[in-house]
């Protein structure tokens, strides 16, 4: 964050970075609200842990994908492993590598 003075007045900037930031964190609690509205694929419970499977993005937090259940989805934990996981590279040089 920058802070300039013009005219008196403080304005302030801040980066626009396409990496994760904590505003663009995991959330625990968005990952709950998907689970409460697409039941687990092994068990049919709506909640979490589903046995087997994880909550995955779409498009990765770090790549620009948004925090919200269009961009949630359920992949098996072998899936999330063999795609890379959390550290999965983003497509088309976005993101960090």
């Amino acid at each position: 964050m920058r802070t300039f003075k013009k005219f008196g007045i403080a304005l302030v900037t801040a980066c626009l970075c396409l990496a994760a930031s904590p505003s663009q964190a995991v959330s625990p609690v968005a990952q709950s609200r998907f689970a409460h509205r697409h039941a687990c694929p092994s068990t049919g419970m709506r909640h979490l842990p589903c046995r087997g499977y994880v909550v995955d993005y779409i498009v990765p937090l770090k790549c620009g994908g948004s925090n919200t259940l269009h961009n949630m989805r359920w992949v098996t934990e072998r899936e999330y492993r063999r795609w890379g996981g959390p550290r999965a590279r983003c497509r088309h040089g976005r993101g960090r590598r």
